[in-house]
């Protein structure tokens, strides 16, 4: 191989570690940090929502993303929220059960100052034809996982 061709390759070599440093870091410099598998359960019905949650940030602005799911309904949920004061409120969605409803919305603010992470849980039934059903205030509290 002469200079000329080897001068041909190396801005395509250079490319291609750049590439390949941008895929490999990206990914890493966006990922959260897991905080672990919790189990929450609402105290007034069966549901048992077990979910992996993921921080990002510290001190005054922390954000979490859960994913998961109800291990009653075997009904998936994902979303997040934010630290809050003393406080993480959540916004959830949860796919649809067997039931007349196409899927629910849970507003969760859990207190983490208190030892069994208790909190509550305002849900929010949609059927298909538009309409709703609201449930304030489910009181929630965590659990030993399944």
């Amino acid at each position: 191989m002469n200079k000329e061709e080897k001068m041909k390759k190396a801005p395509f070599l250079i490319f291609f570690v750049v590439c390949v440093v941008m895929l490999l870091t990206a990914p890493c410099a966006n990922a959260g940090t897991f905080a672990g598998t919790f189990c929450f359960k609402l105290t007034e019905h069966s549901d048992v929502f077990v979910w992996n949650v993921e921080t990002i940030g510290e001190g005054s602005f922390i954000s979490a993303t859960v994913t998961g799911y109800d291990a009653t309904t075997g009904t998936g949920m994902s979303g997040g929220g934010t630290v809050v004061g003393t406080n993480l409120k959540l916004f959830i969605g949860e796919t649809a059960a067997f039931s007349p409803y196409v899927g629910q919305l849970h507003s969760i603010v859990i207190d983490l100052t208190s030892p069994t992470l208790s909190g509550t849980d305002d849900e929010i039934f949609h059927k298909s034809d538009g309409t709703h059903l609201i449930s304030p205030g489910q009181p929630l509290s965590l659990v030993p996982c399944p």
